[in-house]
C-alpha cells in the first residue's frame, strides 16, 4: 500500500512520494525479514534513485529557465525560488521557480519583461519535467524493489 501512495505522492509534488518508496522498502525488511526483502545491492539502487529523483527534480526549474533564455541570474533566481516555495505548499512549489526566474530577471539582470517572462516560462516547463523525472524514479524504485525482493 505504501508503495502505491509513493508512487502516487511522486506525481503530486506535496508528497515525498520517492522518500515514501524507501521507507516501506525498509519498513517491508523489518516486518519480513531479510530474505523476502532487497538485498544491500537493491537498497544501493533505491538510495541512489532516491537522491538523484530530488536532485534532478531540484534543478529541473532552473534546466528549464535556461533552456528558454535565461541569464545566470534567472537561473538563480528559479532555484533560489524553488527552495523558498518549499515552505509554502504546493502553490509554493509550482511558482516558487517561476516567479524566482521573473524576478531576478527583471530586477538582477535587468532584462526586458518579454524576456523575462520567457525565463519564468522555461522554469515551469522545468518544474513540470522535474515532476516526469520524480515520477520516472518512482517506477524504477518499485520495479527495484520487486525485482530484488521477489525475484532474486
Amino acid at each position: 500500500m505504501l508503495l502505491i501512495i509513493g508512487f502516487i505522492g511522486a506525481a503530486l509534488p506535496a508528497l515525498p512520494g520517492t522518500a515514501i518508496i524507501m521507507g516501506a522498502s525498509v519498513i517491508h525488511h523489518f516486518i519480513l525479514g531479510a530474505d523476502q526483502s532487497p538485498g544491500w545491492v537493491g537498497y544501493t539502487i533505491l538510495a541512489l534513485l532516491l537522491i538523484l529523483s530530488y536532485v534532478l527534480e531540484f534543478l529541473a526549474s532552473s534546466a528549464g529557465a535556461k533552456r528558454f533564455g535565461s541569464t545566470k541570474a534567472g537561473i538563480w533566481g528559479a532555484l533560489v525560488g524553488g527552495i523558498v516555495g518549499l515552505f509554502f505548499g504546493l502553490p509554493g512549489l509550482i511558482l516558487g521557480p517561476v516567479l524566482g526566474a521573473f524576478l531576478a530577471e527583471t530586477t538582477i539582470a535587468k532584462q526586458t519583461l518579454k524576456n523575462s517572462a520567457n525565463a519564468s516560462h522555461g522554469a515551469f516547463w522545468g518544474v513540470i519535467a522535474g515532476a516526469l523525472i520524480k515520477l520516472v524514479c518512482a517506477f524504477l524504485m518499485i520495479c527495484t524493489f520487486f525485482i530484488d525482493a521477489l525475484w532474486l
